[in-house]
């Protein structure tokens, strides 16, 4: 629904990265990301929140799902994951400060790290911003 409410948008962030199982908790809102401008939606449905990005930035790591006969773009793992990042307010930019940011705060599964796909994340950071952060994920992915 995500997706078709509010279009051209892909379900992202927490929402995406709990679908994958990476994080425990459950997340109340759908979380998207589109080439539009920022939104929130509240409906009978759920609420549903849309963050803006660049055309070039928005193309990579999508893929499409379907489920009970309905299609929907969805961020990949590694897309989710540096989605959440570049989203959130303050996430510390050192390496070690990262990691206690994916352990702690995100509760991010880290032994999923060495399985995320580092080309894609690589081409993300070379368009978006927080470079750094960004490196130092791809990093901790490498280890």
């Amino acid at each position: 629904m995500a997706n078709h409410l509010y279009s051209p948008s892909y379900i992202s962030l927490q929402f995406a990265l709990r679908e994958y199982g990476l994080i425990p908790e459950f997340v109340h809102m759908v979380t998207s990301v589109t080439t539009c401008h920022a939104r929130k939606f509240e409906n009978e449905l759920g609420l549903f929140s849309y963050h803006t990005v660049n055309r070039a930035y928005f193309a990579l790591g999508i893929t499409a799902r379907t489920e009970e006969n309905r299609s929907y773009l969805i961020a990949t793992p590694e897309k989710a994951l540096v989605d959440t990042i570049l989203f959130t307010p303050q996430v510390p930019a050192s390496l070690i400060g990262l990691e206690q940011f994916l352990e702690e705060d995100l509760r991010f599964d880290v032994d999923a790290l060495p399985q995320m796909k580092i080309p894609l994340m690589q081409a993300c950071a070379e368009i978006a911003p927080k470079r750094t952060i960004l490196q130092n994920l791809i990093k901790l992915c490498q280890r």
